[in-house]
């Protein structure tokens, strides 16, 4: 149906500059129209929201998965990941709701470390974000529009001033090491989260916030120039 309806097309818009090249490859339309998924955007200041509900410490650094319950987003291997992780300085929390949140649940009440946050209205959304330290999206190379994907979770992140561990994806890699934001990790593995851990423990941590402070200007500039 893509096919067939595309080329009555007067303009075609999509999320990512890899989709846009896929969309030229296989319909051979003109270059689709980039609009990065954005929220839009706000000043976030820091909150502890996460900390104030689950009573978690001061010097334990969260980690922060927010989105969609669903597979092929990461969060069996991120659970399998804090459950053997025996370190407790290091937090996961959850947000969010779908086909998984009954398995995010039962793990978090056999954890001290794994947290679930039921999902919250759209407009609160980042005061939850900003209580965290890192934020997580470890998107599996499942089909194309996974491998090719730009969430609207890594702008919430970015907004936020979280610093990010993302899957090895072509557009989420590309974007974090352009604006050295975070860490690219190598596989989707709980080993390859590990890595993760070890690389982003390595970046002076208010350098990352620094980045993520000029980061802003993009995305707003990306926001303006996406009218036409």
């Amino acid at each position: 149906m893509e096919k067939l309806l595309i080329g009555f097309a007067d303009k075609v818009i999509t999320v990512s500059d890899s989709i846009a090249e896929e969309y030229v490859r296989l319909y051979n339309i003109e270059k689709p129209h980039l609009v990065l998924n954005c929220p839009a955007y706000i000043d976030v200041s820091k909150n502890n929201l996460f900390r104030d509900n689950f009573a978690i410490h001061a010097e334990q650094k969260i980690f922060l998965y927010q989105g969609a319950l669903n597979k092929g987003r990461g969060i069996e291997i991120l659970l399998e990941a804090f459950k053997k992780l025996n370190d407790s300085t290091k937090v996961l929390v959850i947000m969010g709701y779908g086909e998984l949140e009954k398995i995010v649940k039962l793990e978090a009440d056999n954890s001290q470390n794994i947290f679930f946050q039921p999902a919250v209205k759209p407009e609160v959304v980042l005061n939850y974000t900003s209580s965290a330290d890192f934020g997580v999206s470890f998107i599996e190379d499942s089909c194309l529009s996974y491998r090719y994907c730009l969430p609207n979770k890594m702008f919430e992140y970015t907004m936020a001033g979280l610093p990010v561990l993302v899957s090895n994806l072509v557009e989420m890699k590309k974007f974090v090491e352009e604006h050295s934001v975070g860490v690219v990790s190598d596989e989707n593995t709980v080993n390859g989260f590990y890595d993760a851990f070890s690389k982003i423990e390595e970046f002076d941590y208010e350098s990352l916030k620094s980045n993520l402070k000029k980061l802003e200007k993009v995305i707003v500039g990306s926001l303006k120039r996406s009218n036409f």
